[in-house]
């Protein structure tokens, strides 16, 4: 399983977003997915994390268990 930093990432270009598109989706800035990507922590409320889910194209149930599951950074 990729760590919470390498998961964002993945899920962004599996998508074929940019961070400036995923950002726009969930309601954030450009700069903080860049920041996610390099190992910030995540802390987003439950509409984002929605958003989140639907612009990678992942349900939001399995997006929850991948982060619960991952590794910290």
């Amino acid at each position: 399983m990729a760590t919470k930093v390498h998961l964002v990432r993945e899920l962004r270009e599996a998508a074929k977003l940019s961070q400036e598109q995923l950002a726009v989706a969930i309601g954030v800035s450009s700069g903080t997915v860049r920041t996610w990507e390099k190992g910030k922590e995540i802390s987003l409320s439950i509409p984002q994390w929605k958003s989140f889910a639907a612009a990678v194209k992942v349900e939001f149930n399995d997006l929850v268990a991948m982060f619960s599951d991952s590794k910290a950074a």
